[in-house]
């Protein structure tokens, strides 16, 4: 059980935008498919000050699906584009 976590690790840690990058891919196909455990109901949004809550507490179930597909397309990006530029320089 050990060796299982110890390669986890590893891999965490050696590809941390391929991990970020399909962690977005995961959230970009909830919102696609509608998973409502990506989406979930107007209730269950944060009640926190900023913009994104608010759309994400008033606005329609599409709102919402298309608010997190556009912060699941900069996860990934982050993930793959920006993330490998800081890296190498730590």
């Amino acid at each position: 059980m050990e060796a299982i976590g110890q390669k986890v690790e590893t891999f965490l840690f050696t590809y941390p935008g391929l991990v970020l990058a399909m962690l977005g891919g995961l959230l970009l196909l909830g919102a696609i498919f509608d998973w409502q455990w990506v989406v979930g109901e107007k209730h269950a949004a944060p009640r926190r000050a900023g913009l994104f809550s608010f759309f994400l507490r008033n606005g329609s179930r599409k709102t919402r699906r298309v608010l997190i597909g556009i912060a699941s397309v900069l996860i990934i990006l982050f993930g793959v584009v920006v993330l490998p530029m800081i890296l190498p320089a730590l």
